[in-house]
């Protein structure tokens, strides 16, 4: 099955896109896609989407198909999704 992923801000620039399509195996998780992204995207990528637990970070907005995701029960994929990664930024 095909996802696309649209990548924002420090993602995207970690990434070098502000979005892909990402051929999966039928059944994949988001938890399984995030995962893979960063195995492919470096340390960083990982660090800003996973807590050390490998759980998805509470300052994660995640969305598929523009539905924000319960991060302690992430969804499985279907083809066609769409899920948008956005890493919440700190600072003042």
């Amino acid at each position: 099955m095909r996802v696309t992923v649209q990548y924002m801000g420090q993602l995207g620039h970690l990434a070098e896109r502000s979005e892909e399509s990402r051929e999966l195996p039928e059944g994949a998780s988001l938890l399984s896609l995030l995962e893979g992204l960063s195995a492919q995207y470096g340390e960083a990528f990982g660090h800003i989407v996973f807590t050390g637990e490998n759980r998805i970070r509470p300052s994660m907005m995640v969305l598929v198909n523009d539905v924000p995701v319960e991060k302690t029960t992430p969804p499985v994929l279907r083809d066609g999704d769409q899920v948008t990664l956005l890493a919440a930024i700190a600072g003042g």
